[in-house]
């Protein structure tokens, strides 16, 4: 019987950090390992944000390196320790080992590199924005390190007569650092868009789905509609962007599927199989209603039906019949704010909106949440059924279609938050979570893990909870304990 060949080891040099990403970039690498039989050996550095308490990292980890028995190893590309000088890197790791190399996630030269199509992808976000909506006006933030996006952005702008230096809100400008949902950076960012510059713009383009999410919010709180009066979207997608209100539109990035290539790759340069220097994994815009597009099965519902050519009734005569037709009593919307809202051709139905979502944050358990939805979803179908049939003024049933669309969108948001959310918090899922356990985990600092904590719980709805901290393994004898609340 022939000897069975020794199992390859892949290094694999990684960061932590507050996303989720190193955590699906590690997924995809040891699906790839455990389908090619190989060990995979992962090496850990601090995120960017604590350079400055964890000096020299990468040397650290090169000479664990030197005393490990490895076949190959695939590095983050990205990492600012690297981005600074990705040569200099390179010799170094020649130097104390020379193996076969790989780049995840950016190119390098002189290596093979796996990654997405940044470029590529950016015009594709763009030409939607140009193409489909009309947009001309777009903001772009640049992101905290220079990458292919901002290019594409600017190189596509100038292609169609659209680039204006005042719509790029650049780097040094919102450089914050310990800000953990980008909340100070968002508010930061609205600051200089509508107290600044004061600028009239259609959409906003993000570098990063939590940022995009903290731009959302702001701008609602200073009394701007998403997407009434311009458009948000984002980069990276996620829980933050998903079950926004209203769900985000962004760039699904696939740090899973660049592991997972990534340690293939590695496989057939180890098996003395020539690779493309440059090796790209594809990404997907996923469409949602921040840019102002809407549900498929929100557009087919709301399709109009022609009424009768000879009814004409008033208001009063229809408030009277949906009030006394049992086929057409409204349970939870008020008929005399529909109809009121409909012969003003009032482009705004905030006063529904609004009355809708008191109602729904009233309810705190998801199941009661999701009657209510469908409850308010047979009032909503109900009027506009009865508002088809009733009446021939083609201006008001088209006020009538607008006021349905817009609350069955509002329906439709609020059950994907209630349910989606929920369900990967169960399963334990949620990228969210899971970056927010990881956060906790490499935070030293007893202030900053207050302030981590503090953020981290109010964005898994956790409006209260008391915290306990102590150094004693069995809690229950330690007589001074911190209490935070």
């Amino acid at each position: 019987m022939g000897t069975r060949a020794a199992r390859r080891t892949i290094g694999f040099i990684s960061q932590t950090g507050f996303d989720n990403f190193p955590t699906q970039m590690l997924g995809g690498a040891a699906k790839a390992a455990a389908d090619l039989d190989c060990h995979l050996l992962r090496f850990t550095t601090e995120s960017t944000r604590l350079e400055d308490a964890y000096q020299d990292q990468l040397d650290y980890i090169l000479s664990i390196i030197s005393h490990t028995s490895l076949d190959g190893i695939v590095f983050l590309g990205w990492m600012t320790g690297i981005q600074r000088n990705p040569q200099a890197f390179l010799e170094k790791v020649r130097a104390v080992r020379d193996l076969p190399l790989l780049s995840a996630g950016a190119h390098i030269e002189g290596v093979p590199s796996v990654m997405m199509d940044g470029r590529r992808h950016m015009r594709d976000l763009l030409s939607h924005l140009t193409d489909v909506h009309g947009f001309k006006r777009i903001v772009f933030i640049q992101p905290y390190t220079k990458d292919e996006r901002y290019p594409a952005y600017e190189e596509f702008m100038r292609e169609r007569n659209l680039f204006s230096p005042e719509l790029v809100i650049m780097r040094e400008e919102i450089m914050i650092r310990g800000d953990h949902y980008a909340r100070i950076r968002a508010k930061r960012i609205c600051s200089i868009l509508f107290d600044e510059r004061k600028l009239s713009f259609d959409a906003i383009v993000s570098p990063f789905a939590h940022e995009a999410a903290s731009i959302l919010e702001e701008s609602r709180l200073r009394g701007h509609r998403i997407p009434e009066d311009f458009a948000v979207l984002g980069w990276e997608d996620g829980e933050r962007s998903k079950y926004s209100v209203p769900p985000i539109t962004s760039l699904y990035f696939p740090f899973f599927e660049i592991g997972e290539e990534s340690c293939r790759v590695m496989v057939r340069l180890l098996d003395g199989e020539t690779v493309p220097p440059v090796s790209f994994v594809q990404a997907k815009l996923v469409i949602r209603q921040s840019c102002g597009c809407a549900p498929e099965n929100i557009l087919d519902t709301c399709a109009i039906l022609p009424p009768d050519d000879h009814l004409t009734p008033s208001r009063d005569e229809l408030l009277s019949s949906l009030q006394n037709d049992s086929d057409f009593r409204l349970e939870i919307l008020d008929p005399a704010l529909l109809l009121d809202l409909i012969f003003q051709g009032q482009d705004d139905p905030e006063p529904v909106i609004r009355r809708i979502n008191t109602l729904l944050d009233q309810t705190t358990i998801t199941i009661h949440s999701i009657n209510l939805i469908n409850q308010i979803q047979q009032d909503t179908l109900r009027f506009s059924c009865f508002l088809r049939r009733m009446c021939a003024d083609k201006t008001l049933t088209w006020n009538a279609e607008r006021l349905t669309f817009r609350i069955l969108l509002t329906l439709h948001r609020r059950t994907e938050r209630e349910l989606g959310f929920n369900e990967a918090l169960n399963r334990g899922e949620s990228h969210l979570l899971q970056g927010i356990n990881q956060h906790i985990v490499t935070t030293f600092g007893i202030h900053e893990l207050l302030h981590v904590i503090a953020e981290s719980l109010e964005r898994i709805n956790i409006k209260d909870c008391l915290l306990f901290l102590t150094s004693d393994p069995d809690p229950s004898t330690q007589r001074e304990r911190s209490v935070y609340r």
